[in-house]
């Protein structure tokens, strides 16, 4: 019954944090609107882009925070590998997605300025970086709590219950 009650968490945290990135992203594509202010659009597309941006960050850490207390606990390894998905994909929506978005825009509209986009070369960089904390951050504590002979709850109640009284 615990091991379902802890994902259940993960899971919650998981799902309520998709749902509000995917509220930011949704906000950020339709500002690009019909509103005859372009450089106002603009400015709301980076406003939402922004939100979308370091949202992806908080979630990102806060479901690494829960994955490495799960992982203290019972031994959860799968809850990286997701933590690294969620970011990962909102990072390439965010950095690849948006940004050729924004960047065909401004060209349509002739507000360009002759800049490049590699926002898509940096999304990658920063998806794959984000992937390499994650399983980091799992070899990490799995080093160090074979080493500090941490034992998880499941082995804690084993022993209580081996122990005669």
């Amino acid at each position: 019954m615990k091991n379902i009650k802890a994902h259940r968490i993960f899971i919650g945290l998981a799902l309520a944090g998709i749902f509000i990135l995917f509220i930011f992203t949704i906000l950020t594509k339709h500002s690009l609107g019909n509103d005859p202010d372009l450089k106002g659009n603009i400015k709301n597309f980076y406003d939402y882009n922004f939100y979308l941006t370091y949202g992806n960050y908080i979630v990102y850490f806060i479901l690494l925070f829960v994955a490495n207390i799960m992982f203290i606990q019972h031994r959860y390894w799968d809850t990286f590998i997701w933590a690294g998905i969620i970011f990962t994909s909102y990072t390439l929506i965010d950095w690849w997605w948006l940004s050729e978005i924004i960047f065909h825009y401004k060209k349509t509209n002739e507000l360009w300025m002759g800049e490049f986009n590699l926002s898509p070369m940096m999304g990658i960089l920063i998806a794959l970086l984000g992937l390499a904390i994650a399983i980091g951050n799992y070899l990490l504590l799995k080093r160090i709590v074979k080493e500090k002979h941490i034992s998880s709850i499941e082995e804690m109640e084993k022993q209580q219950k081996n122990i005669p009284n």
